[in-house]
């Protein structure tokens, strides 16, 4: 079945669970789409929803610093389109998908309908840090682990109804 994260074609309180892992941050109107996946929630019910995290490693080190600003991209190409370019084959066939970056304030916002929320930080590579090298020692792969629940790439809110 396909249909639109803004308008599930669901009663109201069907389900106990709504997951959600890398696609609300591609909405127009993310806000609607979570005001959808609350809906179709019974009480006591839980959204699990994994968004991009913009205050990440990956976003401000191999993004912005290293593609954004080192290599010149910010000012060719423009910040929407950097964004855009971080998924999987948009480069190459010219496409331009909608991506947001969302900071926990945010996250939180999204969810106020919700009885109980909470923000983790999830998923940090190596090459989110250094974008350009091999992990060369144990220790710095550590430390890169070590940040990963302050500055990891995916904010995972779970919230329930």
């Amino acid at each position: 079945m396909h249909a639109r994260t803004q308008r599930l074609p669901f009663a109201d309180a069907s389900f106990d669970a709504v997951y959600s892992f890398g696609v609300l941050h591609h909405t127009p109107d993310t806000q609607v789409a979570v005001e959808e996946a609350r809906r179709v929630l019974r009480p006591g019910g839980r959204a699990i929803v994994s968004l991009y995290h913009r205050h990440s490693a990956f976003h401000w080190i191999a993004v912005v610093l290293c593609r954004g600003i080192r290599r010149g991209e910010l000012l060719s190409r423009g910040y929407r389109r950097l964004l855009s370019e971080i998924e999987h084959g948009a480069r190459e066939s010219g496409a331009a998908p909608l991506v947001k970056v969302l900071s926990r304030r945010q996250c939180r916002r999204l969810f106020t309908g919700f009885s109980r929320v909470t923000v983790r930080s999830d998923h940090i590579d190596y090459s989110h840090v250094f974008p350009s090298r091999a992990p060369s020692i144990d220790a710095s792969r550590r430390f890169v682990e070590r940040v990963a629940g302050r500055w990891g790439w995916y904010l995972t809110v779970l919230a329930e109804k």
